[in-house]
């Protein structure tokens, strides 16, 4: 349906006589967006296909055409998605999903859904690589299993292994706890963790196409250390950073050098941190330092041992500003 807005401009033009001209009204057309043509609503693949979905709109204002998925972000990670068309290449299990075109101009927004299904083995994947507890505290693994057909072997197509052999026990509990378009994630929660419980899980996932497993730690270690900022104090860098641990951390261990240069590595002495709950954050003041560009690691200790070198961060000495650090190189 299309819409007429009338607007009546009065523009008086007006000479040193008692004659004025007013303007006649002008008329504007148009028209709420409408989807016109579009690829197939129902999209069956197979994994490492190509497929390309279209959308196209007309009204005026021209609409603006925007894709997204129904209840998880696109599978570039980004939210949404700008143009008439979308287009995966050597598409996987993670590409399946409830696809949305809307297309919106000023008098409102219309929508239409895809469908995408990949048939393929079950891909598994965690929430993240190392889970960080403490004895007597519970903890949850979340493992995502994205599968077509959906795997279904033992508890929900999800096996559990602790160190290679299959975990059991009352103080283990498996649950799903989520379900989408193209899998599901499973949870494995233990309760009153003690000592045998650390080491390596392993999360089995099995369907009609194939076998995929995963590897996760579970361990009483501090997280690797993060490096949050480099300060300046009359030009002497000080290191900021911040170390996890559910268990206290009692004694830090920092490395630093010249970048380039490896044959020297030097290990100064912690100002105490400053702890919230499980968050330790450090702070370390370099003297006697040569103008140059440096690089450096840290390493925390608690009971069960050190944790793992952090990654290279980069710094420069002899500055008398602030600096917020990149990211370490690849």
């Amino acid at each position: 349906m299309a819409y007429f807005v009338l607007y009546t401009v009065a523009v008086a033009l007006c000479a040193c006589s008692s004659v004025c001209l007013w303007s006649t009204p002008l008329c504007t057309f148009v028209e709420p967006p409408r989807i016109v043509s579009t690829s197939q609503r129902q999209n069956n693949l197979e994994q490492g296909e190509h497929v390309q979905l279209f959308c196209n709109a007309t009204g005026f204002p021209e609409p603006k055409i925007k894709w997204t998925r129904k209840g998880r972000k696109l599978p570039n990670g980004h939210r949404e998605h700008h143009g008439s068309e979308l287009h995966f290449s050597h598409v996987g299990p993670k590409h399946s999903g409830d696809y949305v075109c809307s297309a919106t101009n000023a008098l409102g927004t219309v929508h239409h859904n895809f469908v995408l299904t990949v048939s393929a083995g079950p891909e598994v994947d965690f929430d993240k690589d190392v889970y960080n507890t403490n004895v007597g505290r519970t903890v949850e693994i979340g493992c995502i299993v994205h599968a077509y057909p959906p795997a279904t072997v033992r508890f929900g197509g999800v096996t559990w292994q602790l160190n290679n052999g299959v975990v059991q026990g009352s103080r283990f509990e498996m649950f799903k706890d989520q379900e989408f378009h193209s899998g599901s994630r499973h949870v494995l929660r233990i309760h009153q963790v003690v000592d045998t419980d650390f080491g390596t899980y392993r999360c089995l996932a099995e369907n009609e196409r194939g076998t995929a497993r995963r590897v996760v730690q579970l361990s009483g270690l501090p997280t690797p250390a993060r490096l949050d900022e480099v300060t300046y104090e009359k030009g002497r860098p000080v290191l900021l950073w911040t170390v996890e641990s559910l268990s206290p951390v009692d004694k830090y261990e920092l490395m630093y050098r010249r970048q380039n240069e490896w044959t020297s590595t030097r290990t100064p002495t912690v100002q105490l941190p400053v702890v919230e709950g499980n968050i330790y954050k450090v702070k370390y003041e370099l003297r006697d330092v040569e103008t140059a560009d440096y690089e450096a690691k840290l390493k925390a200790h608690n009971l069960f041992g050190w944790s793992e070198l952090s990654q290279k961060y980069p710094f420069s000495a002899g500055n008398h500003f602030k600096l917020y650090v990149l990211p370490p190189p690849d």
